[in-house]
């Protein structure tokens, strides 16, 4: 089977793409032979975000090396999937790919100005979707694209059913591409599946994502910096405790972390098991578990030999557009055939042993990079 991949260089993009290319061999032959699609002349981190560090491209490129390096069939094209519409056409006539897995985007919840997400997240989206409907032999091929909890605003019991309002542009973005994949799939007779993404960590994270940073400053000695929420209540009012409603603590970050196996693991499910026939499907990829972004500090400690006297921490008002808490109900977190099929997916990597697996590569990945900088 003939998979596209856009954002292949991304922490999700690269294990995705790596889990098709390990998946299992038939009759000799892979399963899949993988195209990836990302953009080397696309967005500048640096020139339009607060939040950039020169790593992530670094990381970026180290990535897409060791997907170029692995066996199995793997092609590359640099393409930005904002800037032609004609490009991204001729990139499915000319390949016909026999399903796609959606991932691009701008990954990050603020830094921003809304255009940026308009652009790279909807305008993106909205170039492939048309171009897969316009070939009846991509018309209903599986699709499974990224969308985000950030969906939901703030939220202890997300599920598909269960909307609030985002706080964010970003999260708005993906609401706008839930929409046209739905008005797509019912229009255009397209089989379209929406995996709200948690929070997801491991092995090859982004340098800016929180357990990155923690795990930076830990190595080096410095103090990490905890947000504070600063939230609005029900009524509207600024300092209301709208944490209380849910007996939870107002002064910490909740969310649901899961790990990048377990996300790996759902794009593949949801490829194997599209929808029977034309329709779009939204599903959560989360664990059901609340874990309060300060006890963050002290697990990476642990999992990097670090003692616990050593840990500095520094608290400061968060930044808007940040919800104080996002958190799947859990029954939305197991999904698939029949309640007792061995063919469901379930989040299987507890968060201890997902950060012991992060800190061991994080270590290795950390070092390398500040001998050869």
């Amino acid at each position: 089977m003939r998979v596209l991949v856009t954002g292949c260089c991304g922490f999700i993009g690269y294990h995705v793409c790596k889990g098709l290319l390990e998946s299992r061999v038939i009759e000799g032959q892979p399963q899949y032979k993988v195209l990836g699609v990302d953009c080397s002349t696309g967005l500048d981190y640096q020139r339009v975000s607060r939040y950039s560090d020169p790593t992530e491209q670094t990381l970026r490129w180290d990535r897409l090396e060791l997907l170029k390096g692995a066996s199995g069939e793997f092609d590359y094209l640099d393409l930005d999937l904002t800037a032609s519409y004609p490009d991204v056409y001729h990139l499915f006539k000319n390949w016909s790919p026999e399903a796609l897995i959606h991932l691009a985007a701008v990954p990050t919840p603020r830094g921003f100005p809304p255009e940026v997400y308009l652009t790279n997240n909807v305008i993106a989206h909205l170039n492939v979707l048309k171009a897969a409907s316009t070939f009846v032999s991509t018309r209903q091929i599986p699709i499974v694209y990224a969308s985000s909890c950030a969906v939901y605003g703030e939220n202890l019991c997300a599920s598909p059913d269960n909307y609030r309002m985002p706080l964010s542009a970003y999260g708005v973005s993906k609401v706008i591409n839930e929409y046209f994949a739905y008005t797509h799939a019912l229009e255009m007779g397209m089989r379209l599946t929406g995996l709200r993404l948690f929070n997801v960590y491991g092995p090859w994270d982004r340098s800016m994502s929180a357990i990155s940073l923690f795990a930076r400053a830990l190595l080096e000695g410095k103090p990490i910096t905890l947000y504070v929420p600063y939230s609005l209540g029900r009524d509207g009012s600024k300092n209301s405790n709208p944490a209380s409603w849910f007996a939870e603590d107002p002064d910490e970050f909740i969310r649901d972390y899961v790990f990048i196996y377990d996300v790996v693991r759902a794009f593949l499910w949801c490829l194997e098991h599209p929808p029977a026939s034309f329709g779009h499907s939204l599903r959560n990829v989360g664990t059901g578990v609340r874990t309060k972004v300060a006890d963050l500090p002290w697990l990476l400690a642990k999992a990097l030999g670090i003692s616990y006297q050593k840990v500095k921490v520094e608290k400061e008002k968060g930044p808007g557009g940040e919800p104080t808490w996002i958190v799947a109900r859990p029954d939305s977190c197991s999904w698939g055939m029949d309640i007792q099929s061995s063919q469901r997916w379930v989040p299987k990597v507890g968060l201890e042993e997902g950060i012991g697996r992060f800190a061991a590569w994080f270590k290795g990945y950390y070092r390398l990079f500040n001998t050869e900088g």
